[in-house]
């Protein structure tokens, strides 16, 4: 993204440019209160700041701000999940807390497991997200956002799945995304905030980070 100025009404203006014109909504930003093409032609932006990009597009423009938070709690949809899942959701979250509490408990939870940018081998017939809770115990940040989401929405707490790419990397025109910084992360519903970004493939890998500093003190003091 490249700031094409400093502020424009109550939002920021930027430019994206996109590597890849076949993805179809590109970075797809939150809270997005206008956009259009080069041109100025005014794109589809969805009631949630959400904005959609024709297949295509390298370059567009929004102004983007942060939304207001949601008049009333949105409905839960109903989700199938595994009794696996539900006896782990058990032993981590609890819907007598609040959500912070079952966010930490859930963030907590999933640092004892191990990011990879691999997709486990699920054996036939298993469910994927049982694999990974169960018997992995490592994979790629669209199993930590899956595994949250529905550790959370077992704690009564509304949840999506979001996804999209990391900040990306410094450019001479701005910051560059490419597949390799694809990314999932999921959004949950605060009482008093409304939609809350959560990312717990982060909170794991820094979890990983201290248990490696750890080890190496301990190493280096022997």
């Amino acid at each position: 993204f490249v700031p094409a100025s400093p502020e424009s009404g109550e939002c920021a203006q930027y430019v994206a440019r996109r590597e890849n014109p076949a993805l179809t909504d590109g970075f797809a930003p939150l809270g997005v209160k206008w956009a259009a093409d080069i041109q100025g032609h005014p794109l589809p932006v969805s009631d949630d700041g959400r904005v959609s990009v024709p297949f295509g597009m390298r370059e567009y423009r929004v102004c983007a701000a942060p939304g207001k938070p949601p008049v009333s709690k949105p409905q839960r949809p109903k989700l199938a999940v595994s009794g696996w899942v539900l006896r782990a959701a058990q032993g981590v979250v609890d819907r007598t807390k609040n959500f912070d509490e079952n966010l930490q408990r859930v963030l907590r939870f999933l640092e004892n497991y191990r990011y990879s940018e691999a997709y486990p081998r699920v054996p036939a017939g298993r469910d994927p997200l049982v694999h990974f809770l169960f018997f992995s115990r490592s994979g790629p940040c669209g199993l930590f956002a899956s595994a949250a989401a529905v550790l959370l929405d077992q704690a009564g707490i509304p949840v999506r799945l979001v996804t999209g790419f990391s900040p990306g990397e410094p450019a001479a025109d701005g910051l560059r995304m490419t597949s390799a910084h694809a990314h999932s992360w999921l959004e949950a519903w605060h009482p008093e905030h409304g939609w809350v970004i959560v990312d717990p493939t982060r909170f794991a890998r820094l979890g990983a980070r201290r248990f490696v500093a750890a080890v190496s003190a301990g190493l280096s003091g022997r």
